[in-house]
């Protein structure tokens, strides 16, 4: 089978996804692949609003919705309404969600570590430069 670049992308995507899924279960952790995007945002980033959630992760707003409830529910975020625009909800980790996430961050690194192993950091740099240029393109 012939693999273009992007192809290939979405491949190694989805295979990482697998491996870090397997890597949370094994470890006792119920949280989905997507759910750790949203937690890595929010820890990196401080508070967002919903709509900037969506936006930065690619996905749709009623992807975030469903997410941010599920997330809630696990007390590992919480929404307030925005001072500015109170139908706007702001979106924060709570205190067991930043203990939760440094513990999945764990296995993600691991799991980059493994996949990553035998490709040298200049490829490794080069290959970001790629994809952020592709992402670029898309994005015009």
């Amino acid at each position: 089978m012939k693999q273009e670049l992007i192809f290939s992308s979405y491949l190694l995507t989805r295979l990482f996804i697998r491996h870090l899924e397997t890597a949370f279960q094994e470890d006792g952790l119920s949280i989905q692949a997507e759910h750790f995007l949203i937690l890595k945002l929010l820890s990196e980033q401080g508070e967002q609003n919903q709509v900037n959630l969506a936006k930065d992760t690619i996905r749709g707003k009623t992807f975030i919705t469903r997410a941010v409830v599920s997330l809630e529910k696990k007390q590992l975020l919480k929404r307030v309404s925005d001072s500015v625009d109170k139908r706007a909800k702001i979106v924060s980790l709570t205190n067991k969600g930043e203990v939760f996430y440094s513990r999945i961050l764990d296995i993600y690194q691991r799991i980059e570590k493994e996949t990553l192993k035998s490709i040298p950091k200049k490829d490794q740099k080069e290959a970001l430069k790629i994809i952020r240029q592709c992402m670029e393109n898309l994005m015009d």
